[in-house]
């Protein structure tokens, strides 16, 4: 009673404030929607990453770490004016904000702006906090005076990152003799570039290691880094030679492997992708987390399985994911048992997986698409309309899959339906025979016009596609005629005369 008197006497907006960032916030939604955001960049559906992203500070605009975790997904956006933006907004939460600070010195770094670099770099070295004691910190601070030029300074810090290095090694290790895989400090300031790929300065700390001015063969952290370096700048050859050399360090470990699933993957190459990550899964204790190994990582998973449905490996893709769902239940997992089940024809099974992916995320689009797709081949269409209109709420992007149903809705008569998803299909690259089925779909709907529209553009993107050609002039033959253009139905009556 005497503090809430107490309170009573002060102004309204000092009742109100408080200095914990957390009083007030569902800290369970919070990192619900981080999960969310991460899961969602794995898979590469960036702008709906960056919505949970958007949805955190919603919940939120006083934590710091909410905006540094935007900062860095950001950054490994391209974005970097945004990052930097994003990483000052945490400093005016906690001018020491560790991770802030050395994110906003390695996007200085990455363009070349060694003197703002200076700024952030030295002040995470004289923080109060524990950053003033990682060695990564000190690295990062030695390569911007070695940018300035600054030779005795970027000396003193060299030293003092190896000091560092050295004392957490000395608490790791009874007989302080780092191991082959622990990162030096530079290595470790390289990863942390990496994280927020920027390869530039990755590449300058590293060139400042001990082991590289010694002139010593490459460690596998140091080939792991270069490997990354050179898959940033979409150099797979380079990549994968480091990724080689990684592996002739040691051949235990499951990151070179996983990388190298990682650029066949880039490549076009599944095959070779699906058995790299097989490797690395193996290697690091599998999705159960057996022999004392860390567990796989969810991006690991996702990407076996998803290499495992392009090959058409689709039991293999279907254990991994059922495995997965197991011990990380997240949509993704569900989501991509239920596709490996659907090609299977297991339509109850991938229809039961679907809806625990839908449960875990009732946002996710391609979840809804295929729950449509699961719907019109089991010949449920009502159900199967219910499921596309949902998909389309929540903005569903994938081409190839509302080419399929689209195509499937034209094959029950359900022609509006079938508009809107070939429709959507082409705005989201579909070919040229996706927009043959289209016109079709609009035709059949009474809009000839339209219809003469969308034919005349899959005959101009055709090419040298006689299959698409064929069916486009065919229904602008049929279009032509209910258009009353007789002598345009002529032409494309003669032009499938010369196929």
């Amino acid at each position: 009673m005497h503090a809430a008197l107490k309170a009573l006497g002060k102004p309204p907006a000092e009742n109100l404030a408080s200095d914990d960032p957390d009083d007030g916030v569902d800290r369970a939604a919070l990192a619900a929607y981080k999960a969310y955001a991460d899961e969602c960049e794995i898979n590469d559906k960036l702008n709906v990453a960056d919505k949970w992203h958007q949805e955190r500070l919603l919940l939120t605009r006083r934590h710091p770490d909410v905006w540094s975790d935007y900062a860095a997904f950001c950054a490994r956006r391209g974005r970097r004016g945004k990052a930097e933006e994003a990483y000052k907004e945490a400093l005016q939460l906690d001018g020491e904000h560790a991770p802030s600070l050395l994110g906003l010195t390695v996007l200085t770094m990455c363009d070349e702006e060694y003197q703002r670099a200076e700024v952030y770099a030295h002040a995470a070295t004289t923080s109060a906090r524990a950053s003033s004691a990682d060695p990564a910190a000190w690295a990062l601070l030695a390569a911007t005076y070695e940018g300035l030029e600054r030779e005795e300074d970027a000396a003193n810090c060299d030293f003092e990152a190896r000091r560092l290095a050295a004392e957490v090694m000395s608490h790791v290790f009874d007989d302080a003799r780092p191991s082959p895989a622990q990162p030096d400090a530079f290595e470790a300031a390289a990863l942390a570039c990496l994280d927020l790929a920027c390869a530039a300065p990755a590449s300058k700390v590293l060139d400042m290691s001990p082991a590289a001015r010694r002139g010593e063969p490459d460690g596998i952290t140091r080939a792991l880094c270069l490997a990354r370096c050179a898959m940033l700048s979409k150099a797979h050859d380079t990549a994968y030679a480091h990724l080689m050399r990684a592996l002739e360090v040691d051949a235990t470990d499951p990151r070179p492997f996983e990388l190298l699933g990682d650029v066949h993957y880039a490549c076009g190459r599944f095959k070779e992708a699906q058995e790299g990550y097989t490797h690395a899964l193996a290697l690091s204790g599998g999705v159960d987390n057996v022999g004392g190994h860390p567990p796989a990582s969810l991006k690991l998973i996702l990407n076996l399985g998803k290499a495992s449905l392009v090959c058409g490996r689709l039991k293999d893709a279907r254990g991994v994911f059922m495995s997965a769902c197991g011990v990380s239940p997240v949509a993704s997992t569900w989501l991509g048992a239920g596709i490996a089940m659907c090609r299977e024809g297991d339509l109850d099974g991938a229809e039961a997986a679907l809806a625990e992916a839908n449960l875990l995320d009732a946002s996710n689009a391609d979840v809804w698409g295929y729950l449509c797709l699961v719907a019109l081949l089991s010949e449920r269409v009502d159900e199967a309309e219910h499921a596309l209109n949902a998909a389309f709420k929540v903005g569903i992007d994938h081409a190839p899959l509302l080419a399929e149903v689209g195509s499937l809705f034209l094959e029950r008569g359900r022609w509006k339906h079938a508009e809107g998803a070939l429709r959507r299909s082409v705005k989201h690259g579909a070919g040229a025979d996706v927009r043959v089925a289209l016109g079709r779909a609009i035709h059949e709907r009474g809009d000839a016009e339209s219809a003469r529209f969308e034919l005349c553009a899959a005959v101009d993107a055709a090419g040298g596609d006689k299959e698409v050609l064929v069916g486009a002039l065919s229904a602008l033959v049929d279009v032509y005629g209910d258009l009353g253009d007789a002598a345009a139905a002529q032409s494309c009556e003669d032009e499938l005369a010369r196929l």
